[in-house]
């Protein structure tokens, strides 16, 4: 009868054979026919076995063999054939390897035990079945990490070699160094092939390095193991909006949206964070509905900084959140900020290119433009004598809290009225004038006072944009 033993590994077959017959026939190797033995017979091996050696080759091993007389070796052939032995044993027990075998294959022989130039008759039929070969590659599906959104779902994918079958098992684990998850097995691929280990619950394992462990096993015992590495990173990238602050009103229409984002480069235990956030800016007070601009701000040394593409509407609320992802698919998300867009005019108003005109030759009056608050008042001194006429050419410029000269920033023309008090006969020309978009002055402005006119006229510029009112004055 033919009995199999198991081992954790490999699988051997053995095939037990009885005593042959004392009427039982031998023959020599080389001759042909048969005689009868004058004393005893020499019968076939007893016990036999075929032990996979590896992925292309056996063991074929005689543990006992008969009895009276004693063999003095054996000779493996493939069974039903006596032209070419598959190897040779020396001795009344042992061991004899055959090679050339390919991978997963099983193979039958015929062993004869031999003494002298005789040899008994053939043992049983003995089957015996290579190693499959080790699988060629093994991969975790998608980004190739383990992360929250696949920590309970996650696939692995194995790739076989050309000498594969569907009669191979094969085998899946998956550890931390601590914990082991053993993934139910799979049949090979029916030659070259890739295997997909889905639905793998890995929330057990602990963040960081993974050691994925994959081989085969068939009826001749297991192929060597292939290892890779993989990595578990389950934690999203933290992301923040500094500015604008929450509640806050801006001061442009075109504000800059700045905040602190991750940082963590890709390591033995870690992805690595995008090198980009997204930055989604939507109208009203949620972060819900599609967006109206959607931006794109590079990390560099933990923080981020991008403007809005186009100019938001004076008075209007918007909200906006940031995005980051890393290289196992985590996404951080920013707690969403609401503010209202400002007035991006500079805090006043005032006079440049003042210069004054008379008709008394002999007078040369000096123009002073002291710093008052938010405004310039500027007086011409000294005053122009009675009876004469005078001129005073000016330009309104934009101004900061500093009482430095700054561009319209607005994206559109500031429009400024001019009004002139006191008594006399006065004329504007022209009344408006205009501070346009990315410019710093308006057009010149020309007040003629006429004689019999008040000595003195306050000039007083207004400019009304968004929510806010600047007015400056100017004395002549």
């Amino acid at each position: 009868m033919t009995r199999k033993v198991t081992g954790t590994i490999a699988l051997t077959i053995a095939l037990v054979i009885g005593l042959a017959s004392a009427a039982s026939a031998y023959f020599t190797a080389s001759a042909s026919g048969t005689q009868l033995a004058t004393s005893t017979t020499l019968s076939s091996p007893v016990t036999v076995t075929a032990a996979a050696a590896g992925t292309t080759g056996l063991t074929v091993s005689v543990t006992t063999g008969p009895s009276t007389p004693a063999a003095t070796g054996y000779i493996v052939y493939p069974h039903g054939s006596t032209s070419s032995p598959a190897c040779t044993i020396t001795g009344s027990t042992g061991s004899c390897s055959v090679t050339g075998l390919t991978a997963g294959s099983t193979t039958s022989y015929d062993v004869y035990s031999t003494l002298g130039n005789w040899i008994s008759s053939a043992s049983s039929p003995l089957s015996g079945t290579t190693t499959p070969a080790k699988p060629s590659s093994v991969v975790v599906a998608g980004t190739g990490y383990v992360g929250s959104g696949n920590k309970t779902n996650a696939e692995v994918d194995v790739t076989l070699p050309a000498t594969s079958s569907t009669s191979d098992t094969l085998h899946v684990t998956i550890s931390d160094g601590t914990t082991t998850v053993t993934v139910p097995t799979k049949a090979g691929s029916s030659g070259a092939g890739t295997v997909a280990f889905t639905g793998i619950d890995l929330s057990s394992l602990s963040d960081g390095p993974l050691t994925i462990t994959v081989w085969s096993t068939n009826a001749g015992g297991a192929s060597a193991n292939l290892t890779a590495a993989a990595v578990k990173d389950t934690a999203a990238p933290a992301v923040t909006i500094a500015a604008p602050a929450a509640g806050s009103t801006t001061s442009t229409t075109t504000p800059t949206f700045t905040g602190t984002a991750g940082s963590q480069a890709s390591d033995s235990g870690h992805s690595a964070d995008a090198s980009t956030v997204s930055v989604k800016l939507y109208a009203g007070t949620t972060a819900t509905g599609s967006p109206i601009q959607t931006l794109s701000a590079p990390v560099s040394a933990s923080s981020w900084s991008v403007a809005a593409s186009s100019a938001l509407t004076v008075g209007n609320q918007y909200t906006v959140q940031a995005t980051q992802t890393d290289g196992a698919g985590n996404s951080g998300t920013s707690t969403s900020v609401t503010f209202t867009a400002g007035n991006p005019t500079p805090p006043g108003l005032t006079f440049v290119n003042v210069t004054t005109t008379a008709s008394s030759a002999s007078y040369n009056p000096t123009v002073s433009c002291p710093f008052v608050l938010i405004s310039y008042a500027c007086t011409i001194s000294p005053e122009v004598p009675n009876g004469n006429s005078r001129t005073l050419t000016a330009q309104v410029a934009l101004m900061d809290a500093n009482g430095q000269v700054v561009a319209n920033t607005t994206g559109s023309p500031i429009t400024i009225a001019l009004v002139a008090a006191g008594a006399g006969l006065k004329t504007f020309s022209p009344a408006t004038v205009t501070i346009a978009a990315g410019a710093t002055n308006s057009g010149a402005f020309t007040l003629t006072l006429t004689n019999g006119s008040t000595l003195q006229a306050t000039v007083t510029a207004t400019a009304i944009v968004g929510l806010s009112t600047y007015v400056s004055s100017i004395t002549s």
